[in-house]
């Protein structure tokens, strides 16, 4: 069959063979193909944009035909070329029919030249090394092998007194903790439940056992020496019932009490006013410290209780435990002005003979021993002192600042950084907690 005399075809193509299809963008990349990937076999070439098929004539064909030529099954759509099975047929006058490329020539690599290593100086007067080696004997190899074996014998013996020297090295002593509180602490709470009456109901929420803190927040040395078991700064106005001790005794409830900035303190208290309290679990029921520093401005008794009447639940509950009746209760107070310190069962009132109603910043300080021992603080100086009933103050369950634990007698004031201890607490920890975090000078 003639050459069709049509124009050579744009592309993109496709290669079909049986089991196997490649497209190619131009022509020239199909003529690679073909004598590449194709070599030895007859694919069906079909330009995509057209439909038509492309059939390659062989060069060695005479006459101006094609010896061999390779077609897909008919097709009446353009772009319908993928076949199902390719058949050899005669090419019909509307295929293009293209000469067939010349198979690439193999072109052998040339031998690697061989590097020319230049003769360096003193080459010339090297003895050439022999080809061939004479095996080592025996008695060398025993040789080497002994050496090999001291070698050993040395590394080992230099590890062995290395570790020797370390383990007999005495280890460094641990940093002493000084915040920490003894290991035989009294547990408030199982006392409580101990010496409660039988049948007594108790139905405020008891708080859950206290979370051992992380070894980091134990280290930092603690004003005040060891022992405590609460904290409450009130300086941090998202959480103001935060104990910073290792106890982590959160407080109960906040009831209308808030929280705000002090220019004399500069920093965060906690803010009385006059209807308001916060409860908190009792932490304490034999030798205990209560430390807090308050600004008040109250003055006498409140005018529902009887003048003559000396105790410390006559006047405004500051920290109180207070029951009401013959009971081993304790409670501190804002009496006539003063600071008051109350036992009870039978009642016991130590008052501080300084006042403490000037709307000034005052470090308060109530000590007490289980054998009795009362102790007064104001500002760092011990006012007071004297003997009141011992034993354990287990009868309240709970405490409450701002009132009397019985009811009533509102205070207001404010309040920063209250502290229990489970001892009593010296003279030089008392100043070293004035000096701590007094008013800013």
């Amino acid at each position: 069959m003639p050459d069709a005399p049509s124009q050579l075809p744009t592309g993109p193509f496709l290669l079909r063979t049986a089991g196997k299809e490649v497209r190619a963008p131009t022509l020239s990349a199909v003529r690679k193909l073909l004598v590449t990937e194709f070599a030895g076999r007859k694919p069906v070439v079909i330009d995509i944009a057209s439909g038509k098929r492309i059939v390659f004539k062989d060069q060695a064909g005479s006459s101006g035909q094609a010896s061999t030529t390779i077609a897909a099954a008919p097709h009446d759509s353009p772009g319908f070329f993928l076949s199902a099975t390719p058949d050899i047929e005669i090419v019909s006058a509307s295929d293009v029919v293209i000469p067939m490329p010349a198979p690439v020539p193999v072109v052998a690599r040339p031998a690697p030249t061989p590097k020319i290593t230049r003769p360096r100086w003193g080459d010339a007067t090297r003895t050439p090394a022999p080809t061939s080696r004479k095996p080592a004997s025996p008695q060398l190899i025993a040789y080497v092998v002994a050496g090999i074996f001291v070698i050993v014998a040395v590394i080992l013996l230099a590890t062995n007194g290395r570790r020797t020297a370390s383990e007999a090295r005495p280890a460094h002593p641990a940093p002493a903790i000084a915040s920490q509180a003894p290991v035989n602490v009294p547990d408030s709470r199982a006392v409580d439940q101990r010496s409660a009456p039988p049948g007594a109901n108790h139905p405020l929420p008891q708080p859950a056992t206290p979370v051992a803190s992380p070894p980091s927040e134990a280290v930092a040395a603690e004003p005040g020496g060891p022992g405590l078991v609460a904290h409450y700064p009130f300086d941090d106005a998202t959480s103001i019932g935060k104990d910073l001790s290792v106890r982590h005794r959160a407080l109960l409830s906040i009831g209308g009490a808030t929280s705000g900035f002090d220019p004399v303190m500069r920093r965060q208290v906690l803010i009385l006013l006059g209807h308001s309290d916060v409860r908190m679990a009792l932490p304490v029921t034999r030798d205990f410290t209560i430390a807090v520093w308050v600004t008040t401005g109250v003055g006498g008794l409140p005018a529902t209780s009887d003048p003559a009447l000396r105790q410390w639940f006559a006047g405004y509950g500051l920290v109180d435990a207070d029951i009401g009746g013959p009971h081993a209760d304790f409670g501190t107070a804002i009496l006539n002005g003063h600071f008051a310190f109350g036992v009870g069962d039978p009642d016991t009132t130590l008052m501080s003979n300084s006042s403490v109603s000037d709307n000034k910043w005052h470090h308060l300080v109530a000590s007490r021993a289980n054998s009795g021992r009362m102790q007064v603080y104001v500002d760092g100086l011990q006012e007071a002192v004297c003997d009141g009933p011992s034993g354990d103050r287990n009868a309240p369950k709970e405490m409450v600042i701002g009132r009397l634990l019985s009811g009533g007698n509102f205070l207001v004031a404010r309040l920063s950084h209250l502290r229990f201890y489970d001892r009593m607490i010296t003279d030089a920890e008392v100043l070293e907690l004035v000096h701590a975090e007094g008013p800013a000078p």
